[in-house]
């Protein structure tokens, strides 16, 4: 088999994994120094923190129906990117004139559960054949954009325990940043019907 698809491949599933690892595990909690402890700031922290937890069952049963409970479409949450908006048309299969982190989180995990059960079905022929992926096979993992098809979350959903740096609101809206181990996010979050919902997030940081 070519090295470069096969050093791909497996530089691909390791960073798989490794983010796999992180939505599936915890570590143990900081104090929150940057926050200001009040009823509006604990019910940001909540939405959040069940935005992890409902992300990681949907990365393993695919069921997006509380997706809504904690994601909203608004455009206080920034204006998304032309690859972004890309991404979704394509695995949306409909257009419309504007989208939003709801469209894109749907989208994502369409796209995931897709590539999971094509990566399940491919991997169980292989195995009842007695042998190894094919080229083309191989090939077929891979989407136009270059993706590879990732495998569902594994194991039992532990509780994630965020860091929370700081939560700033505003009126109806709020920014929040916090440390989710692998990553540093500067989340968006608007108030609407009195509910706090996740409307854009931006990765300030990757920790090594």
């Amino acid at each position: 088999m070519n090295k470069r698809v096969l050093f791909i491949l497996a530089t691909s599933i390791a960073i798989m994994v490794i983010a796999g690892f992180f939505i599936s595990t915890s570590k143990p909690g900081k104090a929150y120094p940057g926050v200001r402890q009040t009823k509006e700031t604990d019910e940001i922290r909540k939405v959040i923190e069940a935005s992890y937890a409902i992300e990681a069952k949907a990365g393993r049963v695919f069921d997006t129906s509380k997706f809504q409970v904690v994601f909203i479409n608004d455009p206080r949450g920034g204006e998304l990117s032309q690859s972004t908006v890309e991404f979704i048309e394509s695995n949306n299969g409909y257009h419309k004139a504007s989208y939003g982190y709801l469209d894109y989180k749907l989208a994502y995990f369409s796209w995931w559960e897709k590539g999971a059960i094509q990566l399940e079905t491919l991997f169980t022929k292989v195995k009842n054949e007695n042998r190894k992926m094919t080229k083309d096979e191989m090939r077929s993992l891979f989407d136009q954009q270059g993706r590879l098809a990732m495998p569902r979350l594994k194991g039992e959903s532990v509780k994630k325990n965020l860091s929370f740096e700081s939560i700033e609101n505003k009126g109806d809206t709020a920014v929040a940043i916090f440390d989710d181990g692998p990553r540093t996010n500067q989340m968006i979050l608007v108030k609407v019907e009195n509910q706090w919902l996740i409307a854009g997030n931006k990765i300030l940081s990757v920790h090594p």
